[in-house]
């Protein structure tokens, strides 16, 4: 099975931007704030699919890969692919980020994984699925399963997004709740 990278980002306005070009599964570190949270997450994705580093082409960003990289296994860093941003391609009104790049440079930087993306084959968990598996009405199990894999979102549609990004499956979640 071919499944989706995870796309990290810094911000809400960089995920935003990847969401707009059509990229399904991206997270924020929100600056420095959620680093170590992000990145337990990331150790669990990282079983399943690839994760693309897009950071920002300045120091925090250069900080904040530093420190997701660092807190990995040599093994899990396969899996990792830090692409770096052109800073002079992501400047705009005296601000650097990814934020300010422009859609079409954003696109010939991963127009690789892009590719990739377009032939995934992945089955992902329905609403339906969550429905019928008891995860809508029964927020404790939601909790117990977002404590399990290391993520805490507050909205169902963020619940749903995060078991896809992790690639789990109807079963996986039957045994594990």
């Amino acid at each position: 099975m071919i499944y989706k990278n995870l796309y990290v980002v810094e911000g809400k306005t960089d995920m935003s931007k990847l969401k707009s070009l059509g990229i399904k599964y991206v997270i924020s570190t929100n600056g420095f704030r959620s680093v170590s949270q992000e990145t337990d997450f990331i150790k669990k994705v990282l079983l399943k699919r690839k994760v693309v580093l897009l950071l920002d082409p300045d120091g925090p960003g250069k900080k904040i890969a530093d420190t997701i990289l660092s807190s990995l296994s040599e093994e899990e860093k396969d899996g990792v692919i830090n692409i770096s941003l052109d800073k002079k391609q992501s400047v705009r009104n005296k601000k650097v980020g990814l934020f300010e790049a422009s859609d079409s440079y954003i696109q010939s930087v991963l127009k690789d994984h892009l590719r990739f993306d377009m032939l995934s084959d992945e089955i992902v968990i329905s609403l339906t699925d969550c429905l019928n598996l008891g995860f809508v009405d029964d927020s404790l199990k939601r909790k117990r399963l977002m404590e399990k894999y290391s993520f805490n979102v507050k909205s169902f549609k963020s619940f749903l997004n995060r078991i896809n990004m992790l690639g789990l499956s109807k079963e996986d979640l039957y045994e594990k709740n």
